[in-house]
């Protein structure tokens, strides 16, 4: 979602201006460039098709970053300390992991099995697989969801000295949904259960990977 230029009041779509205001938004935008040029020229003269995923915001059992929301929120929980985060109100398109994931698979049958596009639009070209209009929430909605799901208080603390971000960060995946028909599954809120859930059975020690097969059940079992 930050391969987009900063400056837009309405959600991003795939023909918007590629950028960023920091470093890590401008390597997203430099990926695009170099897939496009490697696209225009190795692949079209030998009929491979090359195409780009952007997703949104994205959460899910597993992840242990550093620096990322939901992993933050998780160690603050384990560890029994005030969370730090920064810019509370931002916006953000938050989706499950697997959303993105049924999407590129898609994406990439497509890419597979079909020469031309479809109503004009070629498939080796950038895709959003966003979260829906719903599901952009601002990350303080996050914290307290998560807080609850933890049992946990939902004090926390503002970091002031972080580098710049886009306050309002959207994504317009109307492509997807018309030409590849894919569409959310889990909504803002089972999103963020599942994720909870996950850590909760990987602190008591569980199976991980039959709870996770568990989990890409259910969600299939909604498509």
């Amino acid at each position: 979602d930050k391969v987009y230029a900063d400056g837009g009041i309405w959600p991003y779509r795939e023909n918007d201006r590629l950028g960023g205001h920091d470093p890590y938004s401008t390597s997203k935008a430099c990926c695009e460039l170099v897939v496009d040029s490697y696209r225009k020229s190795f692949f079209d003269e030998r009929g491979v098709r090359v195409a780009t995923a952007r997703a949104g915001n994205v959460i899910g059992g597993g992840d242990f970053g550093a620096d990322r929301l939901v992993p933050d929120i998780v160690r603050a929980w384990l560890a029994k300390k005030k969370l730090e985060i920064r810019m509370p109100e931002a916006v953000r398109p938050w989706q499950h992991v697997l959303e993105p994931l049924h999407g590129y698979l898609l994406l990439a049958e497509c890419l597979y099995h079909q020469t031309e596009g479809i109503d004009g639009i070629p498939f080796d070209v950038g895709w959003n697989f966003g979260a829906s209009a719903d599901d952009m929430q601002p990350v303080q909605n996050v914290v307290n969801r998560m807080a609850a799901c933890f049992e946990n208080t939902k004090d926390y603390e503002i970091k002031s000295n972080g580098p710049h971000e886009t306050s309002c960060l959207t994504l317009d995946s109307s492509m997807a949904h018309h030409h590849l028909k894919w569409k959310p599954v889990w909504s803002f809120v089972d999103a963020l259960a599942k994720t909870a859930s996950w850590y909760r059975w990987w602190r008591d020690g569980e199976d991980m990977r039959a709870f996770t097969e568990r989990q890409i059940e259910e969600y299939e079992a909604g498509l």
